[in-house]
């Protein structure tokens, strides 16, 4: 015969199924402020999640994201990191924590996060945008330009691939290439 929970384990299950509840409602409201450009208060609105549920990983990486918006590389990266411990599968969070990293001046790190979000999901062609940008950084200019191939073979229109590409192409000689894709951004 199965044993019945006791009160305290059913009071346990309650109040974890409170506290998730909780903090998805702090997290709507905070993405709905965030959305209309409140960062202030859509960060105070994810630390509250936060606190509530340390293991919130979509917390950690909207936090992150506001850090990000706001120019705080390194509370960014922080956050970022937080909830990629909680869910490293997230190709979104490698993709933000990347930009984090890049803004912080750590180009190698940046790299290596952009290179993971690809792993989970490789048709981001914004993420290998941002690749070639830290490739041209740090002056690998024939995988750069692969990543840049890449991405406008998977979003023609990228305007920061376009962008890159035609520079890339004009400060290696080709003007024709490179004017062919200045006039596609415009």
């Amino acid at each position: 015969m199965l044993e019945q929970p006791s009160s305290s384990t059913r009071l346990q299950k309650e109040d974890a199924s409170t506290l998730r509840s909780n903090c998805a409602d702090l997290l709507r409201q905070g993405e709905e402020l965030h959305r209309q450009g409140k960062l202030a208060a859509a960060a105070e609105l994810y630390r509250q999640a936060v606190s509530l549920d340390p293991a919130s990983a979509e917390g950690w990486a909207q936090l992150g994201e506001v850090a990000l918006a706001e120019g705080f590389a390194t509370d960014a990266v922080n956050c970022l990191e937080k909830s990629l411990a909680l869910r490293p599968e997230s190709a979104e969070t490698c993709a933000r924590l990347g930009q984090a990293l890049s803004a912080r001046g750590e180009p190698r790190r940046a790299l290596a996060s952009f290179e993971q979000s690809l792993r989970v999901d490789a048709t981001q062609a914004s993420v290998w945008a941002a690749m070639a940008g830290i490739l041209i950084q740090l002056g690998e200019q024939s995988p750069a330009t692969d990543c840049l191939r890449q991405a406008l073979m998977l979003d023609p229109d990228n305007i920061d691939a376009l962008l890159l590409l035609a520079n890339l192409l004009r400060q290696h000689g080709d003007a024709a290439q490179a004017e062919a894709n200045y006039r596609k951004i415009l």
